[in-house]
């Protein structure tokens, strides 16, 4: 029976009933059948209204569960209406969706074998922070085994969570401590919307292998350069030396007996430039080898202030001659370190800065040491001339100065012995306005 038939029928029924029981009442002597006939109309009455709010409830229960997701219910109902099958209309719905439900599933599980299977630490989080997705490459960079928010991963480093909110950066590299581990990370970012909803998409790849293969490859370079500078003055020492054996020897392998002056000054001329040249090469050596050949760290307790105190009064005579003054704080701040080589890491660091007032009037030098999380740091800042962008990136290199007299391997020499502390150097510096340069062992 439809659903149709079944309300006219409850409406006739309802009206039949209704008729009756007034006919019976006013019209007639049975008005005891006419109170049964009320009784049955009011009956009616119920029904259809019962009727009514049950397809109402059923309808209801059949949009709730498509709004939920949830077709676990076999159909709404156990009537059928051959125009209006809801239970025909239900089941077709609820096979969409299992469909969709089980593709957007595949697909999920399909994304997350791919994310899993990637190398490169992959999260993405969405404008509030929850994490939506992450790969076990992320957990392992950061040693964290769960996490829901974004802001786990950056407890411990704050700049590098101010970096990966600055929507104006996307692309960018950043050295940290994982594990007791200096660490270079090349991070990058992407956005997207889904809907209404804005997440963020970043990538950690430590590429901390990678500089070292490229630094393996500047000092093979380097080396290339130093065997090549070693041979052009090798090169004409020798040939030179040749020519003023040739000039003191005879057609017979014998030396002159006599020597006209015209030969002697070219003679004394040609060994003046032989000893020159050899000087020349000499020192050159002689810093190579000092950058290359340190000894053995010693390494013991020491107190950084004497370390910093004996930089100042080898610098007393220069720093007053050139009116600059010096900020310094003195406090006992013990560390475990090579005091011969770390001394010579501050000294540089100070010789550096007061080369840096060339032409700059009021110099100020200001050293500051501080320690947190067992690491100790020093702080060498001069407001001189600053460095220029463009080279900023190659003062560590070795050689390479933009002094008129510098020899290029004081800040090569420093990284190095700061190295040998495990402990990272950095350089900070702007045009006009001065240099900051970092150290953390």
């Amino acid at each position: 029976m439809t659903s149709r038939i079944s309300i006219i029928l409850r409406l006739v029924f309802i009206f039949i009933t209704g008729f009756g029981a007034a006919y019976l009442i006013t019209q007639t002597e049975f008005w005891l059948l006419g109170i049964w006939g009320v009784f049955f109309f009011f009956l009616g009455v119920f029904n259809l209204i019962r009727y009514i709010e049950r397809s109402k409830k059923e309808l209801f229960n059949f949009l709730e569960a498509i709004r939920q997701g949830d077709f676990s219910q076999g159909s709404i109902s156990g009537r059928h209406d051959s125009k209006f099958n809801f239970n025909l209309l239900y089941r077709d719905i609820a096979q969409i969706f299992h469909q969709l439900n089980s593709k957007r599933a595949s697909e999920h599980l399909l994304l997350q074998t791919v994310m899993e299977h990637i190398s490169i630490a992959i999260v993405v989080f969405d404008e509030n922070g929850n994490v939506e997705i992450s790969n076990q490459a992320t957990r392992d960079l950061f040693h964290i085994p769960h996490f829901r928010k974004v802001k786990r991963l950056f407890q411990d480093h704050p700049e590098l969570e101010e970096k990966v909110s600055d929507h104006t950066v996307v692309n960018f590299a950043y050295k940290m401590t994982l594990n007791g581990n200096l660490t270079t990370l090349a991070i990058k970012k992407s956005y997207f919307n889904i809907k209404t909803s804005s997440f963020t998409i970043v990538s950690f790849q430590d590429i901390r292998q990678e500089l070292e293969e490229k630094e393996l490859e500047s000092w093979q370079k380097l080396i290339r350069v130093l065997t090549h500078e070693i041979m052009n003055t090798a090169i004409p020492i020798a040939t030179l030396a040749s020519v003023i054996s040739q000039m003191m020897i005879d057609e017979n392998d014998k030396i002159h007996d006599i020597i006209s002056d015209e030969s002697k000054k070219d003679i004394f001329k040609g060994l003046k430039t032989i000893e020159n040249r050899s000087q020349g090469l000499t020192q050159f050596v002689e810093s190579y080898r000092h950058l290359t050949q340190l000894k053995p760290l010693k390494i013991k307790k020491i107190n950084l202030n004497d370390l910093i105190n004996d930089s100042v009064i080898l610098l007393s005579a220069t720093l007053e001659a050139q009116n600059i003054e010096l900020n310094y704080k003195q406090n006992e701040l013990y560390f475990q370190a090579d005091g011969e080589l770390f001394s010579q890491v501050i000294l540089n660091l100070m010789l550096n800065a007061i080369q840096a007032f060339d032409g700059v009037e009021n110099g100020q030098i200001s050293v500051h040491s501080s320690t947190s999380n067992h690491r100790t740091q020093v702080v060498v800042e001069d407001n001189g001339c600053g460095i220029a962008p463009d080279v900023l990136d190659d003062i560590f290199v070795p050689f390479f100065t933009t002094k008129k007299e510098g020899s290029g391997i004081g800040l090569s020499l420093s990284r190095q012995i700061v190295r040998m502390h495990q402990g990272k150097i950095t350089v900070k510096s702007m045009l006009g306005k001065g240099t900051k340069v970092t150290i953390e062992i």
